[in-house]
């Protein structure tokens, strides 16, 4: 997954991460992904965020409470899971 212009990739584990709790989770810089299959759309589910991000270039804060989705059809790429 593109991490932007920066150009920075994203592990995204394909394990049965998603049922883990919040608890569970060590806050990092760009979370923790989890992605998985639901019929041809690929769609990665991103908590664990920790606070020291920002949202954009205008350095808009978030919280630990972050969370972010993205889904990409199959069709809208040559390969498999490629998500931009």
């Amino acid at each position: 997954m593109s991490g932007g212009g920066n150009r920075n990739g994203r592990l995204i584990n394909l394990d049965d991460r998603a049922a883990h709790q919040p608890d569970d989770v060590t806050p990092i810089y760009d979370g923790d992904s989890v992605g998985k299959w639901e019929g041809d759309a690929f769609v990665a589910n991103t908590p664990g965020f920790n606070d020291l991000g920002w949202l954009d270039v205008g350095r808009h804060g978030h919280s630990e409470d972050l969370s972010a989705a993205r889904r990409k059809l199959a069709e809208e790429s040559r390969t498999k899971p490629v998500l931009g």
